[in-house]
């Protein structure tokens, strides 16, 4: 992979929240000067509260959508 450019990771259901979760991981394998996507076709959505009866996983996905729309600073 040290000659790679462009580099895509994608997933849907359980691994489409792993796709998005792993990005950062799976852009430190790639030379720094590749494109690189990650992208969840479909998640795993749990539309419940939890035991406390907070809405933990809402705010789970509300963070991880937050953080992986942010632009990058450089």
């Amino acid at each position: 992979m040290k000659n790679v450019e462009n580099a895509i990771l994608s997933g849907c259901s359980a691994g489409g929240l792993a796709s998005i979760l792993h990005c950062d991981n799976f852009k430190a394998l790639v030379p720094m000067v590749a494109k690189v996507k990650c992208f969840a076709d479909a998640w795993y959505f749990i539309n419940a509260k939890d035991i406390s009866g907070a809405p933990h996983i809402e705010d789970f996905y509300y963070d991880v959508v937050k953080t992986h729309s942010e632009p990058t600073r450089q």
